[in-house]
């Protein structure tokens, strides 16, 4: 997702965000950043959630309500 290697020219890696601008890019690299997994079909469904959780609180998500929505996305 990363143009290159941060590492490679002594920067930091950028931090990536989920929130009301997330796509479906940033969802797949929450899923494996967090070690969750969810069937590929549900990924707009979590995408949704996300963005409409992330409206509602005015601020992009942390990892704990991340892994809420996962979860409650896999159950639908």
């Amino acid at each position: 997702m990363l143009p290159y290697h941060y590492s490679l020219t002594g920067q930091k890696e950028p931090v990536l965000y989920v929130g009301k601008k997330s796509g479906k890019d940033n969802i797949r690299y929450w899923l494996e950043k967090t070690g969750l997994s969810i069937p590929e079909d549900r990924e707009r469904n979590l995408l949704e959630l996300v963005k409409a959780l992330s409206i509602e609180l005015k601020r992009d998500l942390n990892e704990q309500e991340f892994r809420v929505l996962v979860a409650k996305a896999a159950a639908n």
